[in-house]
């Protein structure tokens, strides 16, 4: 059961009886079912997943999903292109090494949820530094932002301050094992 409470507010968007909260629903439990069939053929291959993507290691005469170019298609990020390296340490963090470097240079790419990698924030927190933290030689990294624009609350003005983040090892979905195997909680 679920209670819902809500106020009418003059700032909200009016509808317009072209938006369906159903099929936005269904949509979304589809796209989901969609990867897990995916996840379900890769089987531990699979390396990583988020909403929309997967990432899994693959060898010379594995079964490899279709890629295309469609709405629904999986498409490959890194074409013509190898990951050698690839690092996880919790969802929208990652971090990985190409065999050959892309057409702007670039040889490793992270991701990492809520902290931007600008050039300054690039030196201390990298590829080699996230796996310094799985291996446990470092706990956590701090990286400030000197010119990070936001919102004061209460005022809605839009400002630039400093502000510091501390990176560290967020894997809560699964129980980690020593050899970097995952379970899950119970097993």
């Amino acid at each position: 059961m679920v209670r819902i409470n809500w106020i009418n507010q003059s700032q909200f968007i009016e509808e317009t009886g072209r938006t369906n909260l159903v099929i936005a629903a269904y949509t979304t439990t589809q796209a989901c079912l969609e990867l897990y069939r995916y996840l379900e053929n890769l089987g531990e291959r699979a390396l990583y997943c988020d909403t929309d993507s997967i990432i899994f290691s693959s060898k010379p005469g594995d079964c490899m999903p279709d890629t295309g170019d469609y709405l629904g298609d999986l498409t490959d990020e890194t074409p013509n292109n190898t990951i050698e390296c690839f690092i996880t340490e919790g969802p929208k963090n990652y971090g990985y090494k190409l065999k050959n470097p892309e057409k702007d240079g670039n040889l490793t790419c992270c991701k990492i949820r809520g902290i931007t990698l600008n050039c300054k924030n690039s030196l201390e927190l990298n590829l080699e530094t996230m796996k310094d933290v799985v291996e446990g030689k470092t706990k956590k990294i701090t990286v400030t932002d000197d010119n990070k624009i936001c919102r004061e609350v209460k005022t809605t003005n839009i400002i630039t301050r400093a502000e510091g983040k501390t990176y560290n090892i967020v894997f809560d979905k699964r129980v980690l094992k020593n050899d970097f195997t995952t379970t899950p909680y119970g097993m």
